[in-house]
């Protein structure tokens, strides 16, 4: 798993570096053209993306279980403390700031669930042949 995750990391980064390379490489001593260079940068993006296997990974599941712990946990949380005991307390204030915990905690639940899921590979059953 940490091998393909670098795998992925140094195709993007070579990626990232030969762009980098074909918009700051215009010097007059470059024999070929602008328009040459960037084909020669889509078939190496191609080739690249192409030979990596793709492996289903846990993604969405961690962001359905991250949104949905973090807005049901920061929600609860901003509701905690907008309530203050001995002030007057208002409804409307008190679930406002629980929508907002909600909202916030969801967001930040389902990004953070979706990276931890991705680090995890789907595992599918195969039937076994006899």
């Amino acid at each position: 798993m940490c091998r393909e995750i670098v795998r992925r990391l140094s195709a993007a980064l070579s990626i990232v570096l030969a762009s980098v390379g074909i918009c700051t490489a215009s010097s007059p001593l470059s024999a070929q053209s602008r328009g040459e260079r960037l084909a020669h940068l889509r078939a190496f993006a191609e080739s690249t993306l192409s030979s990596q296997t793709s492996q289903e990974s846990m993604t969405n599941t961690g962001a359905v279980v991250g949104g949905v712990v973090g807005g049901v946990g920061i929600g609860a949380a901003f509701y905690h403390f907008a309530y203050r005991d001995g002030a007057p307390n208002r409804l409307e204030a008190n679930l406002g700031a629980s929508v907002v915990g909600a909202t916030f905690g969801a967001i930040t639940g389902a990004l953070a669930g979706a990276f931890v899921g991705s680090l995890f590979p789907k595992h599918r059953s195969t039937p076994q042949q006899n």
